[in-house]
């Protein structure tokens, strides 16, 4: 059984009942749909605050 400590969400990894299941993979797909949003915000910032010009060589 393995724990996973990500910020405020903790993932248990190991033997599960159907519910305890049910569980990790809502909070999982939760996790990188917040996981996701952080990507695109990132990357939203890194193209506006970039000039791309100037890296052409």
């Amino acid at each position: 059984m393995v724990t996973l400590s990500i910020g405020k969400a903790h993932f248990t990894v190991g033997a599960h009942s159907d519910q305890e299941r049910q569980g990790f993979v809502t909070n999982f797909y939760r996790f990188m749909a917040s996981a996701q949003a952080a990507a695109d915000k990132y990357a939203d910032y890194k193209y506006t605050q970039t000039d791309w010009l100037a890296l052409r060589p």
